[in-house]
């Protein structure tokens, strides 16, 4: 059995508990201005889902495989989107059910069923539009055809120019309506305009997000439409700028960036009123995850100038991804078409929620294939293998790119202990964690999705040090790594000054050799030519990371990554990543030295001397006025990779016992919301 309640922020719970007490009512909206009676503002329920990306069952709670006997820590799932979609859009007035896109890619169930199994499933959802992702390009135009003949909800997305490939006329438009009571609702489509250096695109042009979405909605605008909801696959930064520059749209329902939104504070309090005691408990998350911003995001436009109209108000919502959440979002708005009340929050689908049956029994006999080939297992970890790695270094690209080297070693020939010492993998292209336990060739799929092959290219080292620069110069935001392009490297040395301009902030750089019987390192020779692993994605110029596309020679189609991976799991395990590795000298790779600038005081010294983790490490010499980024562990990292091995072991952590980690002067200081410190 469902059930679901409402959320209201604590200002208006307490607000209306104290009104109610006085004989006066308001509601639990943001605004207040929604209560029992009121009828003067039409009430829009918006349920929504994006990034499905193949999660057909029940996850683990990291989104990677769930393993028998441990379904009740299980989540998400088609069954349980279903049961609670289907109960939405029951009970809540003037529901819509919208989706964001990215359908396909990320389990095992992609790779064996393809767009068969997703487009099959996805017409049982009470679909009224969906948009598409950049990941459902990622079988060519040819993949998302059948998808999109299929598919029996409008799909909607207004900037792609299909001149160039005509294949794709007909199967979607740029908006649908809607209508609901006596309101229409329009409904406007909009994907990233950088899809083209993301997925396998073809000759399709991706148009700019703001141009496109202000054209349809003046359009239907023209038509009489008094609501606008883009329903867009670009991710919430892009999502802002939108809200912010599009007059004429309403809410903007979202995806791609997985980001996790929610509203709400853990307070516990009691109140006494005319000696009544009321207990209250505000919107705590209901889940591990840390929103990134409240649900919706609210966007207050400016006035244009010389316009008499008022500012309006446009809110963001999106629901993370995997199926974890199924976002819910109410909406109230006046007789002329503006915003003027809201409330929701997304949907935790854990294994309180039921899975539809009828769903289940359908999907078992697609299962029993998944199931054939997913479960055979092909290892063992003792470590938490976190693909966190969009900010930093991460154990999980440490055993992918050990595994792209160890690949290559013993094909070198006489007197060279590999092929190629060198390999890198995007941050992007690592999908999800494994728990400590066995391994599946599941687990793996999920971890690497794409059918990626792994090659090997020759590229001079001048070229590879522009490779690294450009990495690090367009990963790096706001005293962090962010994004997908951001690469991880085995066979590298390097130091980065991030105060110095873009493309410039290598301070030292040593690489591993590959013409030599035992690894060593020495500096790089820009004149020389280098052997470096690259994923398929990467040399293609993905997430806009367009150095080794350009500079490279002599490309070697390599094997499939999931294959190599598997095998040299097979070969380490059981393993903590922590500290092993089949590549020798690889302890080494990313080692503070104790000569370099750093915090060679406090309680991450003696981790940062030993070598022992891999992580990025960033550290501020304020004598030299430089930030410098070694390869190497921060406690925060380091951390979090402990609290969620911790969790999945079963120990709960608090919010509150949560590390925080912040540079003073030369040290790396570490301040704790509780007088407990976890040892780390």
């Amino acid at each position: 059995m469902l059930t679901i309640q409402r959320t209201m922020s604590l200002g208006s719970l307490l607000l209306c508990l104290l009104a109610c007490c006085a004989g006066y009512s308001k509601g639990f909206t943001a605004n207040n201005l929604v209560y029992p009676g009121q009828n003067e503002f039409f009430e829009l329920s918006i349920v929504h889902l994006n990034d499905f990306h193949a999660r057909f069952v029940q996850t683990s709670y990291t989104s990677g495989t769930c393993h028998k006997g441990k379904d009740l820590e299980c989540i998400g799932g088609l069954g349980r989107v279903v049961t609670a979609s289907r109960q939405l859009m029951q009970e809540r007035p003037n529901a819509i059910f919208l989706n964001a896109g990215d359908h396909y890619q990320g389990t095992l169930w992609y790779n064996v069923h393809k767009w068969n199994a997703t487009v099959h499933f996805m017409n049982k959802l009470p679909h009224d539009a969906m948009t598409i992702g950049n990941h459902d390009f990622d079988d060519k135009i040819a993949g998302l055809v059948p998808f999109l003949e299929r598919a029996k909800a409008p799909v909607v997305v207004t900037n792609i120019d299909i001149a160039e490939e005509p294949s794709l006329r007909g199967y979607f438009q740029n908006s649908s309506v809607i209508t609901r009571g006596n309101q229409t609702i329009g409904v406007i489509g909009v994907i990233l305009k950088t899809t083209n250096t993301l997925s396998s695109t073809e000759n399709l042009r991706f148009l700019d997000e703001v141009e496109t979405v202000n054209a349809e909605a003046e359009r239907l605008r023209a038509r009489g439409v008094n609501i606008i909801i883009v329903l867009s696959h670009a991710g919430l930064d892009v999502d802002r700028i939108m809200a912010a520059n599009c007059p004429e749209i309403d809410v903007i329902v979202g995806g791609h960036s997985h980001t996790f939104l929610y509203t709400g504070i853990i307070i516990f309090a009691t109140l006494e009123i005319q000696s009544l005691q009321l207990h209250l408990i505000a919107g705590k998350p209901p889940f591990i995850d840390e929103p990134e911003d409240e649900y919706p995001v609210v966007v207050r436009q400016k006035a244009a100038a010389g316009s008499s109209r008022a500012p309006r108000t446009v809110l963001i919502v999106q629901a993370a991804a995997y199926t974890k959440y199924l976002g819910n979002l109410t909406v109230w708005f006046t007789p002329e078409g503006e915003v003027a009340d809201w409330e929701g929050n997304p949907i935790l689908l854990d294994s309180s929620i039921e899975e539809d049956p009828e769903i289940m029994e359908e999907l078992m006999p697609w299962a029993q294939v998944v199931e054939e080939t997913g479960q055979a297992v092909v290892g063992e970890t003792r470590s938490f293998l976190n693909s966190s790695c969009r900010s930093g270094e991460c154990n999980l690209a440490n055993l992918i790119t050990d595994a792209m080297v160890y690949s290559y070693q013993g094909k070198g020939g006489p007197k060279h202990w590999t092929y190629a010492a060198i390999s890198c993998m995007n941050a992007g292209g690592i999908r999800n964690s494994i728990p400590p336990g066995v391994i599946t060739y599941g687990d793996v799929v999920t971890v690497q999705p794409f059918e990626n092959t792994w090659d090997v290219v020759e590229i001079r080292g001048e070229d590879l040090r522009f490779v690294l620069e450009e990495s690090v110069s367009r990963s790096y935001e706001k005293d962090k790594f962010v994004g997908a392009g951001f690469l991880h490297w085995a066979g590298i040395r390097v130091v980065y000054n991030i105060t110095k301009p873009a493309f410039s902030r290598i301070v030292d750089l040593s690489v591993r050799c590959q013409a030599c019987e035992k690894p060593l390192y020495e500096p790089l020779d820009e004149d020389d030519w280098y052997r470096v692993v690259v994923p398929t994605f990467v040399l293609k110029g993905g997430d806009n990371m367009t150095a080794l596309q350009e500079r490279h020679r002599r490309r070697e189609p390599g094997p499939l990554d999931v294959d190599e991976i598997i095998e040299y799991i097979k070969a380490i395990s059981p393993f903590n990543q922590t500290h092993h590795s089949m590549i020798p000298e690889r302890d080494d790779l990313y080692r503070l030295q104790s000569t370099a600038p750093g915090p060679h005081s406090g309680p991450d010294a003696a981790a940062a001397a030993s070598g022992a983790n891999r992580w990025l490490m960033l550290w501020r010499d304020d004598d030299n006025d430089r930030t410098a980024a070694s390869q190497q562990s921060t406690a925060w990292s380091r951390y979090l990779c402990y609290v969620e091995a911790m969790q999945s072991q079963g120990h709960k952590f608090d919010q509150k016992y949560v590390l925080e980690a912040m540079f003073r002067g030369n040290d790396l200081v570490y301040r704790s919301n509780s007088a407990s410190t976890a040892s780390v």
